[in-house]
């Protein structure tokens, strides 16, 4: 399960119930400005409301909270993910290059008699020797 943290969006008090349910038993409550912990996935009510599990027991409205963490850090993470991303991606790239020069390096041999190079491969299961 994935979790995130939120905070109430009015000023008040957001009461923590016991099920996802508005008669549902008052069990606690959030302040504004405080944050929660909160699974990201929503669960609906039977009257159609939408509500979020907390990590320890409850569930609030999910109507009346929002992200605590804000709109640039989420993009300054992502920003960050993807240069990452980027420098794993450009690695590899290197590495694969270099793994094509070194399989190309190990079919190429030299005659000790001539001094040529010569490219040993296979066909039809046959290792066949040619001048390169």
């Amino acid at each position: 399960m994935t979790y995130k943290k939120v905070t109430p969006i009015s000023k008040g008090v957001l009461r923590i119930r016991s099920e996802p349910d508005e008669s549902g038993r008052v069990c606690g409550s959030v302040s504004y400005g405080e944050e929660v912990t909160v699974e990201t996935t929503k669960v609906t009510s039977k009257k159609g409301k939408e509500y979020y599990r907390l990590a320890g027991y409850g569930y609030i409205l999910a109507s009346q909270v929002r992200d605590a963490e804000s709109q640039t850090e989420a993009e300054a993470k992502v920003d960050a993910a993807v240069k990452k991303a980027e420098s794993a991606a450009s690695k590899a790239e290197q590495a694969a290059k270099a793994c094509d020069g070194i399989a190309a390096g190990m079919n190429v041999v030299i005659d000790s008699v001539t001094g040529k190079a010569c490219e040993i491969g296979m066909t039809d299961g046959n290792i066949v020797v040619r001048e390169a």
